[in-house]
């Protein structure tokens, strides 16, 4: 769906924008990156397309020589289920898609990753918690970074329609 347009509503003001260019401005607002070389290598060339105002396709990837690529994008293609055309005309069975709102579901991804990385800091942080123990200052400081994450993980949770137990 990377080339595909949403419409994106902030205070009242409607624009439009590609999906890699919505991923690509939420990820570079907060400083996140990727862990994984492959989603890593795959979103650089999606960057490089946007720095050249082009928006790379799956049929780009799928020529490239690296054979990591090409295998990871035919997959996630390939796993596109389309129903029976029966269903709709003899049956008037209808499914939502995860394209009939498309904004909504690339927003729940990138908030999901987004909880995933703070989730991962607070667990940095717990651990040199830990090992410094003894330099109050510094715990203090560490306790403080720690709830700030924590809020940013509930506001991520809320949008993700998620409870937090803990």
């Amino acid at each position: 769906f990377g080339t595909n347009d949403v419409k994106i509503v902030v205070n009242e003001e409607e624009t439009t924008s590609s999906v890699i260019e919505l991923i690509y401005n939420e990820l570079k607002k907060d400083d996140l990156h990727f862990e994984n070389d492959l989603y890593k290598l795959i979103f650089d060339e999606f960057v490089k397309g946007l720095e050249e105002d082009v928006l790379l396709s799956t049929s780009y990837f799928k020529k490239l020589e690296n054979q990591k690529v090409v295998s990871f994008v035919s997959n996630i293609e390939s796993n596109e289920v389309e129903l029976s055309y029966n269903w709709i005309q003899k049956f008037n069975i209808y499914t939502k898609k995860e394209s009939d709102n498309l904004y909504k579901s690339v927003m729940n991804s990138i908030y999901n990753f987004k909880y995933h990385k703070v989730d991962e800091l607070i667990a940095k942080i717990k651990i040199e918690i830990k090992q410094r123990a003894n330099n109050d200052d510094e715990l203090l400081s560490l306790l403080s970074e720690q709830m700030s994450y924590e809020r940013i993980k509930k506001i991520l949770s809320e949008r993700l329609g998620r409870i937090i137990l803990k």
